[in-house]
């Protein structure tokens, strides 16, 4: 599935954008224009598990343990800005180190609990006015992802 392009505008006030990854396998193509001074944050591939349906009551530990099965034996990360690759990505693995609740910040708030997340992720660090191409993805064993950016700094 390749996901239409789509343009993404980060204000001044959003000194760090974290961008998300995407829901299902796919390809995702979009522009985003940020400013010379934004830090990015971004997930190379991730992955979280939660309770599947209300009747559902996981614990905690058994959701860390699966979320951190899911995310093992990651393949194919990739990070290139403008062609030039990243090495070493395997290093950039974060989880979380406890469970949270993953409905707890919406509007309304509503409970999803225990939820816990696994993956890889990476920051560029600002960069000069110009116009970049960043490409970033990987494969898991639930989910494949490969995303291209063209990202204009102003």
């Amino acid at each position: 599935m390749i996901v239409p392009e789509r343009s993404v505008t980060l204000s001044r006030a959003d000194r760090c954008g974290f961008w998300r990854g995407l829901t299902a396998p796919a390809a995702l193509c979009a522009a985003a224009r940020c400013h010379a001074e934004s830090t990015l944050f971004f997930p190379l591939i991730n992955f979280i598990v939660y309770p599947s349906d209300a009747d559902s009551k996981p614990d905690c530990r058994s959701v860390m343990q699966s979320v951190k099965l899911g995310t093992d034996h990651a393949s194919a990360l990739v990070l290139n800005l403008n062609g030039v690759g990243a090495k070493g990505l395997e290093a950039h693995r974060q989880a979380t180190t406890q469970c949270f609740d993953l409905g707890a910040r919406a509007e309304p708030p509503f409970h999803v609990f225990p939820t816990a997340g696994n993956g890889y992720y990476a920051m560029l660090k600002p960069l000069p006015p110009g116009t970049y191409e960043l490409n970033f993805g990987g494969v898991l064993s639930t989910n494949v992802q490969a995303v291209t950016y063209t990202l204009i700094i102003e």
